[in-house]
C-alpha cells in the first residue's frame, strides 16, 4: 500500500494525474469488495455478540473463594490494581510496537538484562525520542532518569472514562451512554464514533465498514469493569460486553469481556492461574 501511493505520487508529479486516478477508482473497487466479502461472513466457533448465547457456550463455572473484604482491604487491593496498571503502561509506552528481537536488541545495547528486570534507562527507539504521546506527555518522562508522574497514554485514559461513565449513568449504563462519552479515537473506536455521529445505534455502528472489530482496542478498556465488579468475574464480563459491542464483534468482545473476568477474579484468586481459569469460565 505505501508503494502504491509513492507510484501514484510520481505519476502526478510527471503531469501523469488522471491515470492516477484511474488507479485509486480501481483500488476502491477492490476496497468495496473486500467490505462486502468480510461483512458477508458468518461467524464460525460461536463467536456471537450477543451476551445471552456467550453464556450458553461457556463450560461449567470456576468457584473463587468467598470474599468479604474490609474496606481498608478492598482500597488496599485497588490501589494495586491501579498501580500495577500504571507501572506496566509506564514500561511499556518506549517500547509500545516494537518485535521481541527488537527489544532484546536494545536491551543488549544499553547494556541491561533482557527479559527487563526494571524501567528502561534510555530510549529503545531513539528515532522517535522527543515526541509527545498522545500530544502530552514527552517520551523521555516514561524512562527512568527523566520519570516525574504516570505520563498520557490510551490504556490509562480508558480506566478513568470507565469510572466517569459509572460516576455519570451509575451501574446499569447502557451501550449508548458509552458512545455519548467517548472523545475522539482511532481504528475501531474511531470507525464506530463515526457511525454514532450518523445516526447508528450500538451494536450496528461497530458493525459498519469497520475492519478492525477484532483488534484489541476493547480488551484495553476491560479494567474498570474488572475494579468495580471486584470480586465477581461474572458482572464484570457482563458490564465490559455492554463496552465493547460500541466498537467490536467477536473476539473482539470476548477479549474485553474475557480480561475484565480475569481483573476481577485476581481480587481474591489464589495465583495468576486461577484468576485466567475464572476468566476462561
Amino acid at each position: 500500500m505505501d508503494k502504491l501511493g509513492e507510484w501514484t505520487a510520481l505519476l502526478r508529479e510527471q503531469g501523469q494525474g488522471e491515470a492516477a486516478d484511474e488507479v485509486l477508482r480501481k483500488l476502491e473497487e477492490l476496497e468495496e469488495e473486500a467490505r462486502s466479502l468480510a461483512q458477508g461472513w458468518t461467524y464460525r466457533g460461536g463467536e456471537t455478540d450477543d451476551l445471552e448465547e456467550i453464556r450458553g457456550l461457556r463450560p461449567e463455572p470456576f468457584a473463587l473463594p468467598e470474599w468479604d473484604p474490609s474496606e481498608d482491604e478492598l482500597s488496599d487491593r485497588l490501589l494495586g490494581a491501579l498501580l500495577g496498571r500504571a507501572a506496566g503502561c509506564v514500561l511499556g509506552v518506549p517500547c509500545e510496537g516494537m518485535t521481541k528481537d527488537e527489544i532484546e536488541s536494545a536491551c543488549r545495547s544499553m547494556g541491561i538484562p533482557f527479559p527487563l528486570r526494571d524501567y528502561w534507562p534510555g530510549d529503545p527507539a531513539p528515532c522517535r525520542f522527543g515526541r509527545l504521546q498522545y500530544g502530552t506527555t514527552p517520551r523521555r518522562r516514561f524512562l527512568r532518569p527523566h520519570m516525574r508522574y504516570v505520563g498520557a497514554d490510551d490504556d490509562l485514559a480508558y480506566t478513568a472514562l470507565g469510572l466517569l461513565i459509572l460516576e455519570d449513568y451509575g451501574p446499569d449504563f447502557s451501550s449508548e451512554d458509552v458512545a455519548d462519552a467517548w472523545p475522539s479515537l482511532c481504528t475501531a473506536e474511531a470507525v464506530a464514533l463515526e457511525n454514532l455521529r450518523r445516526g447508528l445505534k450500538p451494536p450496528e455502528n461497530a458493525r459498519e465498514g469497520n475492519p478492525y472489530v477484532h483488534w484489541i482496542g476493547a480488551s484495553i478498556r476491560a479494567d474498570p469493569w474488572g475494579y468495580v465488579a471486584a470480586g465477581d468475574p461474572e458482572l464484570a464480563a457482563e458490564l465490559a460486553h455492554r463496552d465493547a459491542v460500541v466498537s467490536h464483534r467477536g473476539v473482539g468482545v470476548h477479549g474485553e469481556m474475557f480480561f475484565a473476568a480475569v481483573v476481577a477474579a485476581a481480587f481474591v484468586a489464589e495465583d495468576v492461574e486461577e484468576a485466567l481459569e475464572a476468566g476462561l469460565a
